[in-house]
């Protein structure tokens, strides 16, 4: 729960550092009256800024059609073998932080070989910082809720009469899942960040 934690905030602090804001999202508290000269300054910086991000190549050097199959092919391989380990991992290697890590090496081949426009266009459903938040939502909440009930902090609660395939439905499942979206989005943030077009140098 702690290991979750420290790489949920510092995937936040690589977002926050590398991450440029956008114009007009901070507004001061006590406005100051302004130099309009400054101000037409700054919006030209803004579409230089626009201007070099367009000229940019979107992946790196040595994209080809072969490295786009590969991708193609890894990340739903990554993303099937993911549940078995946090399914089966009371019986077997694995658990939510091994899955979360497999499925994020899927999600950083897609940015290293096609570049961070083309990943978000096409995965359109990845959004890092909602599973980190959900993640932690899920892992603390399952933690604390044997709490209300008079037992233990992370009491282990198993639903009887409920079997699939050698799984029980439990509490610990439930974590696992917890720290496989957290593990999961952090990965796919700290991509995402490094990889923006504004944040990478010319080659």
């Amino acid at each position: 729960l702690i290991e979750i934690s420290v790489l949920s905030m510092a995937a936040l602090g690589v977002l926050t550092i590398l991450a440029r804001p956008r114009s007009g999202r901070v507004v001061p508290l006590f406005r100051r009256r302004t130099n309009p000269d400054a101000e037409a300054a700054q919006v030209e910086a803004r579409q230089k800024d626009a201007q070099r991000e367009e000229r940019r190549p979107s992946g790196l050097r040595f994209r080809s059609p072969i490295t786009d199959m590969v991708i193609i092919i890894v990340l739903p391989v990554a993303l099937l073998i993911a549940p078995a380990h946090i399914f089966y991992g009371g019986v077997g290697p694995g658990d939510g932080f091994t899955a979360g890590v497999l499925a994020g090496l899927g999600i950083a081949l897609w940015y290293i070989v096609l570049g961070y426009r083309d990943t978000k266009r096409r995965l359109r459903w990845l959004h890092p910082v909602p599973l980190i938040s959900v993640g932690l939502l899920v892992a603390l909440g399952n933690a604390a809720l044997p709490l209300l009930f008079g037992r233990d902090f992370l009491s282990l609660t198993i639903l009887s009469g409920f079997s699939f395939a050698g799984i029980k439905l439990t509490s610990s499942l439930l974590f696992e899942v917890g720290i496989f979206l957290t593990v999961f989005g952090s990965a796919s943030a700290i991509m995402e960040a490094i990889t923006h077009p504004l944040e990478v140098e010319p080659l």
